[in-house]
Formats: C-alpha cells, structure tokens, sequence
C-alpha cells in the first residue's frame, strides 16, 4: 500500500519558525539540558547557539511555560522575540545584574516598563 504521507503542517505549534528549523536541522545533536532548564525563570539572560553560523546569541526571558521547557526569548542583538523548546537547544547562562531589566517589556518593545 506504500508509505503513510506526511500529516500536514499546523500553525498550532507554539515554537517559532526559527526555533522549528533549528530542531529540524541535521545538526541538531541530543542535548540533556535537565539540570540547566531548572535553573531557567523568567528574567534570566541566556545565550542561545544557532549552528547555522555558529554563533551564540543573548537574549532574556520573558514567559516561561509551567512545565518549564517553553520559553519566549527576547534577542538583545535585533530584539527579535521568539518562543523556543529549549530541551532541545544549546544555551547557557549568562549571570548579569540587568536580567529582569531586560526581559521587562520584551513582548510589548522596547520602552515599556
């Protein structure tokens, strides 16, 4: 009967489209971020890798879903906000006094307190 096609896309997913490729890239290697994702809250500053050129991004938190593994991503670069499953990225802590500053406002912009 062949093979079974491929469901199609939804836009229900509450990852962003770059977060999607990232994860959907051959690059991606398994990542055991337990212990890292359990000291991520809101207002912690990260730096997240994009392989594509293989660079480490800053950025803060903004929400954090109750599980603990949805995270929206203010990038310090462009301000670009981005929710992302971080279980399955390369990040790392940044340990800077301004965290919560940051991450104040990012979904509304800059600007707003």
């Amino acid at each position: 009967a062949g093979p079974l096609p491929e469901p199609p896309a939804t836009s229900s997913s509450p990852i962003s489209g770059d977060a999607m490729e990232r994860m959907e890239s051959d690059s991606v290697e398994m990542i055991d971020n337990t212990a890292l994702l359990s000291a991520v809250t809101v207002g912690s500053r990260l730096e997240v890798y994009w392989p594509a050129d293989g660079k480490y991004h800053p950025c803060a938190v903004a929400h954090r879903n109750p599980m603990g593994t949805i995270h929206t991503l203010r990038y310090e670069e462009d301000g670009v906000v981005e929710t992302i499953d971080l279980t399955w990225e390369k990040f790392r802590l940044r340990d800077d006094e301004d965290s919560a500053q940051l991450a104040v406002g990012a979904i509304a912009g800059p600007g707003v307190a």
